[in-house]
């Protein structure tokens, strides 16, 4: 949404270790693969220098380098080895070195169960390794921000979102499930991470963004046909939901149109003003709903 606002398609969202995707660029990756090793790295850092026509450029020049926004694709939340080594302990320190994140947002689940084969121990109601590795990484990710607090690389706390995993379906078909796995049992145990999640992610005071919630009521129109992956309206939403719950987290509030309500006369009446204000922001490629000045409440 950064780029242009349009929805991804769905060739974009199967894409993996481009050179650059919407004008960001790629940092770090391994060769592709669906194994556990694979790993990407990626930065975005504001619009860039493209526009087309005289009001793109005003807007242009309002947000090139405003922004800084780092993506890193992991395949378990927490990697320690025997030798001491943890990569994603190296990538965290890597990608907060030199600027510690205003807003984080994380989610790993599903390659922790199914490619590590992890289990879920029904006599400690927890799994085997997942729920201490997601606890080490929050309470590392909080030891990091209180040090960016003290060194004032960071004025305010980092909002912290931890998204959950999105259902997958009784018939789940992909490179990424294992051949001899039972698709009934790795849906229930998504659900069981999910569930176990919250009062770890409470404990250690990060928000809970429940994707699985957001999505379950239109997952036939939002979940793509292998049974796992999911559409661009689907992937909209979600970043309406992170947009929405930052925008309340941060102080800022949620964007509302300019409205002024009449009760008695049970109408709604859009100021052109501060509606046109508000358009004339917007790039020329973003279609504009015809302006309406009044419309009955419902």
């Amino acid at each position: 949404m950064l780029h242009n606002g349009m929805m991804l398609t769905a060739k974009e969202i199967r894409e993996a270790s481009e050179i650059s995707f919407r004008d960001d660029r790629l940092l770090f990756t391994t060769e592709k693969h669906n194994g556990t090793g694979y790993c990407e790295i990626r930065e975005y850092r504001g619009i860039q220098p493209n526009a087309r026509t005289e009001k793109e450029k005003k807007i242009e020049a309002k947000w090139q380098n405003k922004f800084l926004v780092r993506f890193a694709f992991i395949t378990r939340i927490w990697d320690q080895k025997r030798d001491g080594s943890n990569r994603i302990k190296e990538i965290l320190d890597l990608l907060t070195k030199d600027f510690f994140p205003d807003v984080i947002v994380v989610n790993s689940v599903f390659w922790d169960i199914e490619k590590y084969r992890d289990r879920w121990l029904h006599s400690r109601r927890r799994f085997e390794y997942y729920s201490e590795n997601l606890e080490r990484f929050l309470k590392y990710f909080n030891a990091r921000q209180i040090e960016a607090i003290r060194s004032k690389k960071l004025k305010k706390p980092t909002v912290k979102i931890w998204r959950s995993s999105m259902n997958i379906s009784n018939y789940a078909r992909s490179g990424f499930i294992q051949a001899d796995t039972n698709s009934n049992l790795l849906k229930d145990n998504v659900d069981r991470a999910n569930a176990h999640n919250v009062g770890i992610i409470k404990d250690n005071n990060w928000d809970l963004l429940d994707a699985k919630f957001i999505t379950d009521p239109s997952v036939d129109l939002f979940q793509a046909a292998d049974g796992i992956h999911w559409t661009p309206s689907a992937h909209r939403a979600l970043t309406c939901s992170v947009l929405s719950h930052i925008a309340v987290a941060t102080g800022e509030g949620l964007p509302t149109l300019p409205l002024k309500i009449n009760v008695e006369k049970g109408e709604t009446r859009l100021l052109r003003a501060e509606y046109e204000d508000v358009i004339n922001n917007l790039p020329d490629h973003v279609e504009v709903p015809e302006f309406n000045p009044v419309f009955e409440n419902v």
